[in-house]
């Protein structure tokens, strides 16, 4: 089986990421998937709003299958009330931050401080450019400040930071960060190389569903790992860090 850590609705076409994201689901055993919606770079209040709102229709169309990330933008004024909203009343596991603000940001403060209080962690857009990289897009340095400044805080660098030689060196040194592969490039020696660096138990499977899927499993697949080490990567450290050790057990014996 497969837990997913990262997947994305697109506010424009939900309906459509829906139907690819249920296929693909189903075909690859994927038991849950962490999912936030997502539109423009810097969303005012009522695009987060629709956003997670998005998000939790789909959680309660898919109760099994969906679990919620809350989308929040740093610079907005209702930031910490929108994440009680996803937090108490939707019942979501988890924050998404993607490329409004940097993720050591003094904004970002709160947000933590907040997670490690309920207790979930945050996912952090990470994305190392050699052109194009956007104003707010966060790095290995910036997450390395965030884990550093909270290391009571639960972090999932996404993507590898997409240059795991640049970022990888930056967190290795906190237990505390995580990292999913999704849509990272697709190098042949990526988790090779970050296996080497933070060891297989901070490794979380995560494709950027509806896209990426088969590249990601390829990633795994291809890796210089053992069987043991892919079901962790698939499943069992992601069982963990959301607190699924239930569904870690029960389905081992099938995996």
């Amino acid at each position: 089986m497969i837990i997913d850590v990262h997947g994305h609705l697109w506010l424009h076409k939900p309906e459509e990421d829906k139907e690819i994201i249920l296929k693909i689901c189903k075909a690859y055993n994927v038991k849950k998937l962490f999912l936030s919606t997502i539109q423009s770079e810097y969303p005012d209040e009522d695009e987060i709003k629709r956003c997670n709102d998005t998000t939790y229709g789909f959680m309660r169309e898919n109760p099994d299958l969906i679990k919620g990330l809350a989308y929040l933008n740093p610079a907005n004024h209702n930031c910490m009330a929108e994440l009680k909203r996803c937090v108490e009343e939707f019942g979501m596991s988890g924050i998404k931050l993607w490329v409004a603000a940097l993720c050591d940001d003094e904004r970002v403060n709160p947000i933590a401080e907040a997670a490690i209080r309920y207790d979930i962690p945050v996912k952090v857009h990470c994305f190392k450019k050699t052109i194009g990289q956007l104003e707010h897009e966060s790095t290995g340095i910036n997450v390395e400040n965030l884990g550093k400044r909270y290391p009571g805080l639960k972090i999932i660098m996404a993507h590898l930071g997409a240059n795991v030689y640049d970022t990888i060196k930056c967190v290795k040194e906190y237990d505390n960060i995580y990292a999913d592969f999704s849509g990272s490039g697709i190098r042949r020696d990526d988790l090779d190389y970050t296996i080497k660096h933070i060891g297989v138990r901070r490794i979380l499977f995560g494709s950027d569903l509806p896209g990426c899927f088969e590249d990601c499993v390829g990633q795994v697949e291809g890796a210089a790992i053992t069987e043991e080490e892919r079901r962790m990567i698939y499943y069992g450290n992601a069982c963990k860090l959301f607190k699924l050790d239930k569904l870690d057990k029960s389905e081992d014996t099938e995996s």
